[in-house]
Order: structure tokens, then sequence, then C-alpha cells
């Protein structure tokens, strides 16, 4: 920059503008009064200037220009904000919209869902209503022939597998078969026993398989119809100390079942649990009935969609173990589980309804097209938690009843929707342990489902989840043949804390 006389920068800084500038402005200008020649006119002269620097009445509020200039990012920033204000309030808009017909359609599916739900509810309770008329008009018609012809039949015979003490069913059927007074004999309680089981026996089938298996666990029914009794009146009772009793009961089993974890010692605490109920309420047996029904209740309520089972397929693990120390607790709990299960999964068992009609097919094994994806998860789900508690029991006979009378079953006109999804669960769960148990007679029921799967027979067109469900069991198959073995299912073996389940995480 060039320099003046002094050496010194030309050039003036914005200090020095701003204290001309102040100057300036606190200049004051005295006048006179100059005379002319006329009197009548009096002209203000100027005739003194005088610069004053420090004075106190003489308010400024003038600012420097560059004070008020903004910086280039802040305008920028500003124009951008401006800019744009439109289009937020837009897209804020098109948002509330958006939300809006969000709820509004969930408010539809909910309203569609909870129709879905009324409808199959109120066909099962035609169906039950309508079994009922009949299971009356058969007994009506036993009663008929029981007073026509007494001498015609005989002492019932105990000697059958799965029978039951001859102690307990004369009171069961006297319960349900009254004659026309309301009472009857002893023998006469025989001899219609006698009746009901060869009647029962006679009865055509619309199910498939019948085994052994099967005929146990069909023969719980009278059994747990008398055990649900005794747990309704527990759990109408108004008494409030049974109140009490019952609020802390369904507290900690509701707390050990839905913290359970697959590590050994969290199942090792929550049997723990039900040891301490037990024992506690050691002196009243409808107490422990009460938790039994309880524990079982909330271990399938594990398995409705939404919940641990139905969307962790490993979690079946630690709660199959918890079962199986529940069946040391109480005497009866192998005619509650099998009969609960049996109820809501028909694979548990399995049973197979057969037929020709799609439809009937369909409403007995309650299956809905509106909901066909939850059906399979859940039915699914059900089963595997079936197959493990089989396996963790170490109940070999039990697995191989479940896969010959399946596949047998497989053969007859059954509901095909659903086969290849429980056979590939029921395979991925307990195919290692029935191995390991038959060996060469299992390889055979192997080989036979390796071939029905070839052929076609598990798959089902225009149905992704089935269609899915075949692509699983061709590939286990597929696996099985490359390596001639079974590997152990996944989540069998429990870790013993938690620290090494995260791990695996």
């Amino acid at each position: 920059m060039p320099r003046d006389s002094t050496g010194r920068r030309r050039g003036v800084s914005l200090a020095l503008n701003e204290r001309v500038f102040r100057a300036n402005r606190s200049i004051r200008v005295p006048s006179c009064n100059v005379k002319t020649d006329s009197e009548a006119l009096v002209l203000p002269v100027q005739s003194e200037v005088k610069v004053q620097f420090d004075l106190t009445d003489v308010q400024d509020s003038w600012e420097p220009s560059w004070a008020r200039f903004d910086h280039i990012d802040a305008a920028i920033e500003r124009s951008i904000h401006v800019s744009s204000q439109p289009y937020v309030s837009l897209l804020s808009a098109a948002l509330d919209e958006i939300a809006k017909l969000e709820k509004q359609r969930a408010a539809k599916e909910l309203e569609k869902q909870k129709e879905a739900e009324a409808k199959a509810l109120q066909e099962q309770r035609e169906r039950m209503a309508a079994q009922k008329e009949r299971e009356s008009a058969w007994l009506a018609r036993e009663n008929e022939k029981v007073a026509a012809s007494p001498q015609a039949f005989t002492a019932p015979d105990n000697s059958t597998p799965f029978s039951g003490s001859s102690e307990k069913k004369p009171e069961a059927l006297s319960a349900v078969i009254p004659n026309e007074q309301g009472l009857e004999t002893s023998a006469e309680t025989a001899m219609m026993e006698e009746n009901v089981t060869m009647s029962i026996a006679e009865e055509p089938r619309d199910y498939v398989p019948h085994n052994v298996y099967t005929q146990q666990i069909d023969s719980y029914d009278a059994e747990y119809a008398r055990l649900r009794f005794e747990y309704e009146a527990f759990v109408q009772d108004s008494n409030p100390e049974v109140k009490k009793i019952r609020l802390d009961i369904a507290k900690r089993i509701n707390t050990t079942v839905n913290t359970l974890a697959s590590t050994q010692k969290q199942v090792n605490n929550s049997y723990t649990t039900l040891v301490n109920i037990r024992n506690e309420y050691s002196d009243m047996p409808q107490a422990v009935l009460f938790m039994t029904f309880r524990v079982v209740e909330a271990v399938l309520d594990c398995c409705e969609p939404g919940c641990q089972m139905y969307l962790n397929p490993k979690a079946v693990w630690p709660s199959a173990h918890l079962l199986r120390g529940l069946m040391a607790l109480h005497p009866s709990f192998r005619v509650i589980y099998f009969s609960m299960a049996k109820k809501r999964c028909p694979y548990a068992v399995p049973r197979l309804y057969h037929g020709a009609d799609d439809g009937e097919l369909e409403r007995q094994h309650n299956y809905s097209k509106h909901n066909k994806n939850t059906y399979f998860k859940k039915q699914t789900a059900l089963v595997r938690l079936h197959m493990a508690l089989l396996a963790v029991t170490k109940d070999a006979e039990g697995i191989w009843a479940w896969f010959s009378g399946f596949v047998n079953a497989c053969s007859k006109p059954v509901f095909k929707l659903p086969l290849a999804g429980v056979l590939v669960t029921s395979l991925s769960v307990a195919a290692y342990f029935c191995l390991d148990a038959y060996r060469e007679q299992f390889k055979k029921v192997l080989t036979q489902c390796d071939e029905m799967v070839g052929k076609g027979h598990f798959k089902v067109a225009n149905c992704e989840a089935a269609e899915m469900h075949h692509e699983q069991l061709s590939h286990f198959f597929k696996e099985y043949k490359r390596s001639n073995r079974l590997t152990v299912p996944e989540g069998f073996e429990l870790k013993e804390q938690e620290e090494e389940l995260h791990r695996d995480v």
C-alpha cells in the first residue's frame, strides 16, 4: 500500500471514520441577529463554527454500516430457510395425511380381524353345540339299550392297555350317564361302562391315525374333565383367602414363564420357583392343581402370535425343560398337558381329519384363509414345543409313534396345506433323537418321507407359506442324504450362564 510523507500508510480505518462521523454530528452552529437597513427583517447569520467533542447532552444512536453487515453464511442460511419453508409445510401436511390414512387402515384391519375372530368363535360354538347334541343323542340311545336289555352286558375287561383303574371309571361314567331315576347301582354302572367302551370302539372315526398312542391320549378326556372341573371351582371361589392365593401363584408363574431364558441357571431357578409353590401349598391340592394348569396355559400361550416361541424357535427348549420339571411335581400333568395341547393343535397328537370336502377340512382344523400365515406359524410353534418336550423327557416311543402315525396319515385324503411345515418342524426338532434310538428302523421312515417329498406329495400350489415349507423339507433331506447323519437341534444344549448366551447373539 502507498505511504504518505510521514511514512505512514494512507487509508482510513473504520474506527477513524466513526470518530469523524461522531464529531460532525456534535457540531453546534450558533447564530446572531444581523440587522439590515430594514428593521422589519432579521436574518440569522452564521458567525462562528465550533466543534465540540465532549457533549453530554447529545444522544447519538448512529451505528456504522459495517456493524450491520451479516456474514455471508448467515445470509445464505436465511435464504435457504425462507425458500424451503413452503416445501417443509407441504411435507409436514403430507406426513400428517399419511399418518391419518395409516391409522384408518389399521383400524379397518383391526375391525376385519375382530370380525373374523368373532365369526370363527361363533362357528366353534356352533360345532361344540352340535357335538354336544350328537353326544346327548348317542348317550340317550345307549341308555335305552341298557334299560331294555341289561343282562346282555358283562363286567368290563380291565386287561386292555390304558384302560385305567376300575375304581375311577364308574365314578366318571355315573356323572355323565345317569338313568331315568338319576341313580345307578354299581353293577349297572359297570354294564354301562362296557357298553360305552364297545360303542366307542365301533363308532366310525373321521380322523387318522388310530394306534395305541392316540388311544392312550384320547383316554385322558374323562380324567381331564374332572380335573378341569376342580380347577374352575378353585378359580371361581370368592373366598378372599383363596383369591389371595390365586393372585400370588399367578404372579409368580407369570414372572417365571416370562423371564425364562435359554440358560441352565434360569431353568433351574424357574423349577425352584415351582417347587417352592408346591411346598408352600402342599396342604391345599387345589392350589397345586391351579399352579399346574396355569403353567401349562402360560407356556402354550407363548406360542400365540407375537409371543416368545412364536417369534423365536429356540425358545421352546427352556420351556420344554420347565414342563419336564412340572411333570415330576404333579401326577396328572401328562393328562392336563396332552388334553390342552390336543385342543390347541391337532398335529400334536397327531390328529388329521380326512375327507373330500376341503371346506370341511379347513373348518375342522380351524384354518382361515384370512390369517393363513399366522395359522402356519402358530401350529408349527405348538408342534415344535410338543416335540421338544418329547425330546427332553427322552420319550423315544412317543416320538416314534408321532412320526409313524403322521407319515401313515399323510397318505389319506387329509388337509394338505400345513403338512410340509408340520413335518419339517418335527424333523428339525426330534428326528435326531429318534434316529439315535431306533437306527435302521427310523432310517426307513426317513426314506419313505424323502420319497413322498420327491413325488410332490406335500407340495401345495397357490400358497407361499406351504411352498416355503416344502422347500425347507427338500433341503432337509438333501442335507441328510449328503452327510447320512442328523445334527443336534439348535438350542437343545442350554448355556450355563447368561454371558455365554450373549456371546452367541
